[in-house]
């Protein structure tokens, strides 16, 4: 998992193969037990995102492609009938986990396939929220902005209180992430893009 803007020394968004932290173990094996996720509440293609809203300029922090898969990821929260709180989770999330940018996997040759903006090598993740298909859907799912967007939505709303936690706490619970803390570091920013965005 990644933080944003000046933190690329993280262990997700190298190339190369890392070695699992401590802990990390009990996550994988936690998420090895879970079960897959369920495709309801996505709406139809016709009342999906498939292009950003238009915004004069980029939002706060973040460069033009950063600024265009966010206001993707907000439009689809209004799309979900969503709070501006359902934004400020998912933008959270694909600060740590992409820096806001789709990220292909090296060991996922399908999604290089795909357009992106990076490769990583963790586990079989890719896109924005870092999804792992055997969990979240086909690499074609996951790697696109619109539909990774709506699965991760649908799991939030699945989340029994998550408008009543830390924006960090309600994105772990999506996420199940071997790094919890680092979403909360990022809440900040998260709220500031979404209030510009949404």
């Amino acid at each position: 998992m990644n933080v944003a803007g000046s933190d690329r020394s993280l262990s997700r968004l190298n190339t190369e193969p890392v070695e699992p932290q401590m802990g990390a173990m009990e996550n994988v094996s936690a998420l090895a037990s879970a079960k897959p996720m369920v495709e309801d509440q996505i709406p139809p293609i016709s009342a999906r995102v498939t292009t950003p809203s238009s915004g004069a300029g980029n939002l706060p922090g973040l460069d033009a492609v950063q600024s265009r898969y966010a206001r993707i990821i907000a439009k689809a929260a209004r799309t979900y009938g969503l709070p501006i709180r359902g934004c400020e989770v998912a933008i959270v999330t694909a600060i740590v986990e992409s820096n806001i940018r789709v990220y292909a996997n090296k060991y996922v040759a399908e999604s290089l396939k795909y357009p992106h903006d990076a490769v990583g090598s963790d586990h079989d993740s890719v896109g924005i929220f870092q999804q792992r298909p055997i969990y979240w859907g086909t690499v074609k799912d996951c790697m696109d902005p619109t539909t990774s967007a709506g699965k991760f939505y649908a799991a939030l709303k699945k989340v029994a209180g998550w408008q009543n936690v830390s924006v960090g706490t309600a994105a772990q619970k999506v996420q199940k992430s071997a790094f919890p803390l680092r979403y909360d570091q990022q809440a900040s920013k998260a709220t500031a893009i979404c209030r510009a965005a949404y």
